[in-house]
């Protein structure tokens, strides 16, 4: 019985580092460009969403107006401190199991779908921009994959409840959720590019989680 209890409990916290791990994706970085003449949203959103799913920081940059290096850096250093505050308190994980953990996102990130459309401006000056996404199945398999891998450390001898073993467990789940991938039929989502009160144009926190919401539902 003890086993079957100690299965039951790593399932369980696997289930919420799951949970974790969407809502550290759809916190994606709100993002901002200064006014031009003409503005194309169309390419901002792509540019956006490059940078963030595909590591592609070339035309964020240009729209932002800084280097490719600062704006990855800048993009980076927004990604540590979310995931340090995601797995703030998990003492089963090791540093080396941070960085494998935020790796592996990155690796997950790129196998999104997505097409950005035509932008329609508004009577306000804002832009609505259409992305076709096609939804991606890896955090629904996460935790069947994570209580496996749990199962075959266990039948082995060895601790799950070890930093070595967590580290296991969170690499290999995602491992195999990226290897497995399916995809579901496109669904599109629209995006409002705005301004703020400096004229620097933007994307909301509620649109950028809609986004991460259809290409990795739950």
């Amino acid at each position: 019985m003890k086993k079957n209890t100690d299965r039951s409990r790593n399932k369980g916290r696997a289930g919420k580092m799951w949970t974790g791990a969407v809502l550290l994706a759809a916190g994606l970085l709100l993002c901002g460009c200064q006014k031009g003449e003409p503005f194309d949203a169309a390419g901002y959103v792509e540019s956006v969403l490059d940078a963030n799913y595909q590591g592609k920081y070339e035309e964020y940059a240009a729209f932002l107006e800084v280097s490719t290096e600062d704006a990855a850096a800048d993009l980076e250093k927004n990604l540590d401190e979310q995931i340090r505050t995601q797995l703030e308190g998990m003492d089963e994980i090791t540093e080396e199991g941070r960085e494998i953990y935020k790796d592996k996102l990155k690796e997950m990130e790129k196998l999104m779908h997505y097409e950005v459309g035509e932008a329609r401006e508004q009577e306000d000056g804002s832009f609505v921009v259409p992305v076709t996404v096609e939804p991606a199945d890896v955090y629904q398999t996460l935790e069947q994959h994570s209580y496996d891998v749990t199962l075959e450390m266990m039948e082995r001898g060895e601790d799950p409840d070890a930093p070595e073993g967590f580290t296991e467990i969170l690499a290999e789940s995602m491992q195999r959720a990226m290897d497995g991938i399916t995809y579901g039929e496109p669904v599109e989502v629209e995006i409002r590019v705005s301004q703020d009160g400096r004229g620097a144009y933007g994307i909301s926190d509620e649109d950028m989680q809609k986004i991460a919401d259809a290409m990795m539902p739950r």
